[in-house]
This record gives structure tokens, sequence and C-alpha cells, in this order.
């Protein structure tokens, strides 16, 4: 949270939290790491279970919730914005207001581990080389790929194990693009396309499917609507988000684990397979943006 509240400085946030704190601990711990706790309105999960599956999409609806904004900047708490997002955005407040489904994409990358993330020190070590903006995120990738024998610091997040999440973003067309420029994704690779968005916070937003736990389908699907209801996305210039390493979750190891032994009785698959029956049925297909041929 030190990095979101630097780096998007003088803004709200809506943070929601599963713990089994106090709203006061919470904005405590806030303040000490520097944050303005006035800018922030923290919602709490008071129902939270450490040993149940984490509840990713009840929290992303308690968040969205409570956007005092016209529009919001979706973010997991995993992944750091680049600063001067707010800035780049506000650029871009004319497309935003036009139309209530036109909708902004942030191209997501990853930072390439470089020690094993179970220390604190690592954490640090992290921390210290995430790029701040789009010059020192091409300086990191070309001094990595001169230094490690062609290997980028930077990557496109999951782009090794789901290359089909980010895919559709122009990634190569975001090197030269400029702040001033928006680009449209006119079609996807897949249906797994999952970027993270600038939306208007209005009744038309699908919300998360809460039915979707710890890990796995959780915000495929909301995208998958999101397109369905007829949303056009923008592909916005120097900005980014930008994924720090972490271990991997125990939800996350399960589903690895099941998947390579029954991948049609994963309980996430069955609860994605009755996700598809039931929007094919209740929500009408207007969507703008088609696969690619």
């Amino acid at each position: 949270m030190k990095e979101h509240c630097e780096r998007w400085a003088h803004h709200p946030i809506s943070l929601a939290v599963g713990t089994t704190e106090g709203l006061e601990a919470i904005y405590n711990i806030l303040s000490k790491l520097g944050c303005n706790t006035e800018l922030i309105t923290v919602s709490l999960d008071r129902d939270f279970d450490v040993n149940a599956s984490y509840p990713v999409n009840k929290l992303r609806n308690l968040a969205m919730s409570q956007v005092k904004t016209s529009h919001a900047v979706f973010i997991d708490a995993d992944f750091v914005l680049s600063a001067g997002l707010f800035e780049t955005l506000y650029l871009h407040r004319a497309l935003l207001a036009a139309d209530e489904r036109n909708a902004i994409v942030i191209p997501a990358f990853e930072l390439r581990k470089v020690c094993e993330t179970t220390s604190y020190e690592c954490l640090t070590t992290h921390l210290a080389m995430l790029p701040r903006d789009k010059e020192e995120l091409m300086h990191l990738h070309k001094k990595s790929i001169e230094s490690n024998g062609g290997r980028s610091a930077i990557l496109q997040f999951n782009g090794l194990s789901n290359i089909h999440g980010h895919a559709s973003t122009r990634y190569n067309d975001w090197v030269t693009q400029p702040a001033e420029q928006l680009l449209p994704i006119e079609c996807v690779t897949s249906d797994r396309y999952e970027p993270y968005l600038v939306v208007r916070q209005c009744r038309n937003l699908p919300p998360f499917q809460e039915a979707f736990a710890g890990y796995g389908q959780n915000k495929i699907t909301w995208v998958m609507q999101v397109r369905r209801t007829g949303y056009k996305f923008f592909q916005i210039g120097e900005a980014f988000l930008i994924h720090l390493p972490h271990e991997k979750s125990a939800a996350s190891l399960q589903w690895s684990k099941s998947r390579r032994k029954a991948p049609d009785l994963l309980p996430v698959k069955q609860i994605a397979d009755a996700f598809h029956e039931w929007m094919a049925v209740n929500v009408p297909d207007t969507s703008q943006i088609p696969h690619c041929s």
C-alpha cells in the first residue's frame, strides 16, 4: 500500500480488506505507511475466514461499492501502478464521459523475480526494482536483456502461463504510444482476455460473480460479461501496471495440482460452466469487440 499511496498521490482510494482486525487497526497501519487516510475508504469483510477460500470477488465488489468518483481504476493489491497514471487518465476524460461503456485498458506487466519470495529481504529487493514510469520500465527492460543473455526483467503479465490473459493488449504499439493517444482494442484473441480496466461506476457495470472464490476464472468471467454488454476498450499510452512477485497462494497451488489430475472435475470449472450457461440466457450479446480472425 505504501507504493499505491505514493504513486496515486492525492487522489481517493477505495480499499477492501479481508481481516479479523478492526477498522481502526487498518487505518493505523495505513497511516504508518505514509498514506493519507482521509483519502482512503476502507471496507472490511468481517466474515473473513483464513481457512476458507479467499473471497476475491466479494472484496472487489466491496471496494467498488464504495467508489465516490465517476470512474475507478480496478487494480488488485499485488500490482503497482505507474506514477502519474491519474494525470494521464485525465487527458482522456472526454472519452470516458462520452459513453458509460467506454473503458480504458491499462497494460499489465510483471517483474521477473530475482530471489526467493519467501523472505522480507527479497520483497525489499523487488520493490526497489519496480519502475516508476515508462522511461524506467524501458531502461530496465533493455539493461536486463543486455546483462542476462536476452532475458528481460519485464514481461507481459502471465505471458508464460496464460498467454491469452493479456495477449489482446497492444504491447508492441504501447512502446511508442504517447500519453495523449488512445488505441482501440479492436478484437480479442480469446475469451480468456482479462485486462485491468478503468470503468465508470454505474448500474450497467456488471458486478464480479461472488461464486468465484480462491483461484481461477474470477476476473476472466467478469471481463467476458463486460464485453458482452457492449463495452468498448481503449488502451492508454505511457501508463502501466506491474505485478510484484510473491509466493503462490495455497489456492493457486491447489488449483494447479487439481488441474493436472482431473481438470473437468475442478469446482471452479463447474462454476464457470454454470456462469456461461446463465450469461447465454440472461445477458443479451451486444458485444462491440469481436474475436480476432
